[in-house]
């Protein structure tokens, strides 16, 4: 039996060979993928390679990544170099792209450096902004567009990475329910109208455009620029929520944030983030938009971007670096806590009720068909450790009486804004079951297409239901 089929794929060891592809060392992991860097067997002295292997078998989501870039053909885009399918435990059949190394820092931890200055960030949003002119052009969406899917190099220029959410013209369906696929933080006011307005149907699906990408972009400048996202609109009554200035514009963008940016830079950030996707314009706009921007900034675009005369303070870098590593790695370790807690109540629900135990089903990793509430931190070249949008189970739970979604929060139930990897939910955050769907049985609640449990605040979870 070949070595590979003793490995699971997201620990592959070094010395792994995947296709033509010897692994050298791991190199991150997202929610969907973990990546390698890789050299090409027998020319070990050649140029590394990022090789990308799916997390789950069969995944789908390669697909469209491997359709997206074969097509696209970009400076600022990785080039598809090799794909193809890895067969791993028990012969189960894994997807992987291998694509040009990229060597950089993602963009916000780049953009937090203290010599960095505001041509130097304008030229790279530029940059971004004409990958997403290109994609857009073939009819493509990235879906995911952050910071944390942009490197940037040393030489300053950037490149969009993890077109793992991306969706094409013609592209086989692969959810059914009514959140897009990407980071909630990024969502459009558009799309979180058709959420709320389709909460209750659960074959609604939000079929995202170029300008949910160009609102994305105008979050991420709004990031690079100002340091941190924009404060979010107080709770709003969930129970009125329809009309509400929430659904509109779910952050607050003053425009005095961006006064540091000169004026023609606040006007082109203030325009990607319109409420109106037809007021954003185009990410070819924006491009042309950026650059105008850098040209009538004159001198003044060498200042530095923090205006700071001194190096920042070591407690900034640490709250942008250090502490955000950490915040991902607690969250990771929560839902490992979550996901062993249901499968260790499962398992002894099933022992000491036979009844039950008959319809009982094993709990392993399982194939992902649909995509996730949330695509993770870059893929690819990206030492961030990702949390997991959701907790892997084999599939719902046959038997039992299904819970409905509640129309307002649980008592003791957090509420919005969500920490991912929480969404929201009528007023309440919630997780969700990788794979399980409906019927869920009566240890989660249905919504969509998908099986939901609450997230509580601090302190033990009510037992009450709501009135």
């Amino acid at each position: 039996m070949e070595r590979e089929s003793w490995v699971e794929p997201d620990a592959l060891p070094e010395g792994t060979v995947v296709g033509k592809w010897r692994v050298e060392r791991g190199r991150g992991r997202g929610s969907y993928g973990a990546v390698y860097r890789a050299k090409r067997v027998g020319r070990e002295s050649g140029e590394p390679v990022a090789l990308k292997m799916a997390m789950y078998p069969m995944d789908a989501r390669f697909e469209r990544e491997w359709e997206l870039l074969s097509r696209m053909k970009h400076p600022h885009v990785p080039e598809l170099l090799d794909r193809g399918w890895w067969r791993g435990p028990g012969g189960r059949k894994y997807p992987y792209a291998v694509m040009r190394w990229v060597e950089g820092e993602d963009l916000y931890w780049w953009a937090a450096r203290p010599e960095r200055t505001w041509r130097e960030a304008v030229r790279a949003l530029a940059q971004v902004a004409s990958a997403l002119a290109a994609l857009h052009a073939l009819e493509g969406v990235h879906r995911d567009v952050k910071g944390e899917n942009i490197l940037v190099r040393r030489d300053g220029s950037a490149v969009l990475l993890d077109f793992g959410s991306g969706n094409y013209r013609g592209a086989r369906r692969l959810t059914r329910s009514p959140e897009p696929p990407g980071t909630p933080q990024y969502w459009s006011p558009e799309s979180l109208r058709f959420q709320w307005k389709k909460r209750d149907e659960r074959q609604a699906h939000y079929e995202s455009t170029p300008a949910d990408d160009v609102y994305a972009l105008g979050m991420t400048a709004w990031r690079v620029v100002v340091g941190r996202f924009p404060e979010p609109l107080p709770d709003p009554d969930w129970d009125n929520l329809e009309g509400s200035a929430w659904l509109e514009h779910r952050v607050a963008v003053p425009p005095e944030a961006l006064e540091g940016a000169g004026e023609e830079l606040k006007a082109v950030i203030l325009k990607m983030m319109s409420s109106r996707p037809e007021d954003r314009g185009s990410a070819a706009q924006a491009v042309k938009a950026l650059k105008r921007a850098e040209r009538k900034a004159g001198r003044r675009a060498d200042r530095l971007l923090r205006g700071w005369k001194e190096p920042p303070p070591v407690r900034y870098l640490l709250r942008e670096r250090v502490l955000n590593e950490l915040w991902r790695w607690r969250q990771e370790w929560l839902a490992a806590v979550v996901g062993a807690g249901v499968t260790l109540l499962v398992w002894n629900v099933d022992r000491y009720l036979p009844a039950r135990g008959e319809a009982r089903q094993r709990v392993a990793q399982a194939p992902r068909a649909e995509e996730g509430v949330d695509a993770g931190t870059s893929e690819l070249a990206d030492t961030a450790i990702s949390a997991r949008a959701t907790v892997d189970m084999g599939g719902s739970r046959p038997g039992g009486v299904a819970l409905e979604m509640p129309k307002k929060p649980l008592p003791g139930q957090r509420q919005p804004p969500c920490k991912y990897p929480a969404v929201a939910i009528n007023g309440g955050c919630w997780g969700r079951f990788a794979d399980a769907k409906p019927p869920c049985g009566d240890e989660a609640y249905e919504w969509g297409d998908g099986c939901y449990w609450p997230m509580w605040t601090a302190g033990r979870p009510p037992t009450s239901e709501p009135k």
